[in-house]
């Protein structure tokens, strides 16, 4: 099933030990949130999710790759998922080949100077 996903999500690089693919009951979440919990809430809990599986497998020193240019259709055949439900957001997981040095974070007035002169 790996394989099958990455050959439909050109946005997965290399080979990743997993592949969380989150869903949203369309016809759910429109029952329990109308119109806005269809469109927005359910996108933002699976978003809110997402963000929590990342910032744990950081924790556990497991790289994590949102992933969003993937075929959707072709994940919910694949993944044999009912008329309402939709494959909305891929996280790619995996062991990094090494560790990522943190970029130097601009301060305050950095960004303030900054965002100014390309105003001006």
């Amino acid at each position: 099933m790996l394989e099958k996903i990455h050959a439909i999500s050109p946005g997965i690089l290399g080979e990743p030990a997993a592949v969380l693919v989150f869903c949203i009951d369309r016809s759910e979440a429109l029952r329990l949130g109308g119109n806005a919990g269809r469109d927005l809430h359910s996108v933002m809990d699976i978003a809110h999710a997402a963000q929590n599986v990342c910032l744990q497998a950081t924790e556990l020193g497991i790289g994590s790759v949102c992933v969003m240019s993937f075929n959707h259709a072709a994940a919910a055949t694949l993944l044999d998922l009912p008329a309402s439900v939709t494959a909305d957001y891929v996280i790619a997981l995996g062991y990094p080949e090494g560790s990522a040095q943190p970029r130097r974070k601009r301060t305050v007035e950095d960004s303030i100077i900054s965002w100014w002169k390309e105003q001006g």
